[in-house]
């Protein structure tokens, strides 16, 4: 860091903290710290025992959808939005204004990101292959449109509260990815707390109090100087670039990596009347849509039930018997051993079952293939192109990313 980032950030954090300790905030086991690695984190400046309250902040502290109710010309315009919308709407609206209450904390939040909707075109292709791509491409597409919402709705029928010149559709997406990225679960910015930066070993997270607070308890002794981790949930390195702008890899490994998997029960000619109705209600009795393309989830060791259920019932045919197709759906989703453990079945029962299953794992190999090809590069050329110095952080993410994707779908494409 330059000297004039140290300072710069030592100034911000002085203003921070006085602020918070004049409206009512608590925090005597933490200090507020900045490193380029992490930015502004959260320290342990004491010992602390598991129980011991981190961090209490009140109310009148936070930026969320419960400000609505304090506003009386705009309130009705405000409350027609979505709890995120109005919790960026009062974010950008703060932001404005030079003399906002919240201002110490406006100061501590970061100006830019390097979530996949802020990437170019180039930077973009990077992500060829993975889901995170259509994502980030669709959620460009539905802050447009959000915006648009927004400015009509609010934005142009309030030009005194919120002006034009601070309610851009660049402000509005710098809002989304500010509330996306540091509220909690109700879409609320929580200062200091939400300085927390993430563990997938933490299960750390604020508790909302009876008087709206927000408490911090220690889940896990600590010694002075320690990094407070927060936990934002069982996330692959593949959300967390999406939704956050960074990933655990390649410094640690992530234990929620997945890849997602598209599937769909499979109803061609060849099926009889019959066959196609008894499909059609099994798959229904797991709670899917016989008639959709659903997306799954998988992780190493383990394949989700429903995914395994569509791939079995299409590979069960005309000849086999709707007894069969019954049987299917006991199968086991843990690979690699395709047992049927509950009910007696015959010796032609017992060969027809374990056809089904072996076929509708070499089905799941194929999906999986399927992802693995869609990649311009493969695992091996990303794991080299990680050891080259001084990489580009944008790249360093998609190699992450991808790196994660791969990995799962790899182990998947082995055992299946």
């Amino acid at each position: 860091p330059t000297l004039e980032e140290v300072a710069d950030s030592a100034k911000k954090i002085a203003a921070f903290r006085s602020w918070l300790s004049h409206h009512g905030a608590t925090y005597d086991l933490l200090d507020i710290r900045w490193s380029v690695s992490f930015g502004f984190h959260l320290t342990a400046s004491h010992p602390v025992a598991v129980g011991d309250t981190l961090a209490r902040v009140p109310k009148g502290l936070m930026i969320g959808p419960r400000m609505v109710d304090s506003m009386q010309k705009e309130r009705s315009l405000l409350q027609g939005l979505s709890w995120p919308d109005q919790s960026q709407v009062m974010l950008m609206k703060e932001h404005c204004d030079p003399h906002s209450f919240f201002k110490p904390y406006l100061n501590m939040l970061p100006q830019t990101f390097d979530t996949p909707i802020f990437w170019s075109r180039e930077e973009a292709s990077q992500l060829i292959g993975s889901p995170v791509l259509e994502r980030a491409i669709a959620t460009r597409r539905e802050l447009w449109q959000s915006y648009q919402r927004v400015k009509g709705e609010v934005f142009d029928k309030a030009p005194g509260t919120f002006p034009a010149k601070c309610c851009t559709y660049d402000r509005f997406v710098w809002a989304y990815s500010t509330v996306r990225s540091r509220a909690f679960g109700n879409h609320t910015l929580v200062p200091l707390i939400d300085l927390m930066n993430h563990s997938p070993s933490s299960r750390l997270a604020p508790t909302l109090r009876n008087d709206g607070s927000e408490m911090l308890s220690a889940m896990s002794p600590l010694s002075a100087g320690d990094t407070v981790w927060g936990f934002y949930g069982l996330k692959s390195d593949s959300e967390l670039a999406l939704n956050y702008g960074f990933t655990l890899a390649p410094t640690q490994n992530n234990p929620f990596n997945s890849a997602e998997i598209r599937a769909q029960l499979e109803l061609d000619g060849s099926h009889t009347a019959i066959t196609a109705g008894m499909k059609q209600l099994l798959l229904s009795s797991t709670g899917l849509r016989w008639n959709e393309v659903h997306r799954f989830e998988v992780f190493k060791g383990h394949i989700p039930h429903t995914l395994m259920s569509i791939l079995r019932l299409n590979s069960v045919n005309d000849t086999d018997g709707e007894e069969i197709a019954w049987r299917s759906m006991e199968g086991d989703s843990d690979p690699p051993s395709p047992l049927f453990r509950t009910g007696e079945a015959s010796d032609r029962e017992g060969t027809l079952l374990h056809r089904v299953e072996r076929d509708a794992w070499q089905r799941l190999a194929s999906l999986c293939e399927g992802r693995l090809a869609a990649f311009p590069t493969t695992l091996s050329d990303d794991l080299i192109a990680l050891r080259r110095p001084m990489i580009d952080p944008r790249l360093l993410l998609a190699l992450a990313l991808r790196i994660g994707e791969k990995d799962v779908l790899s182990v998947c494409v082995s055992e299946a």
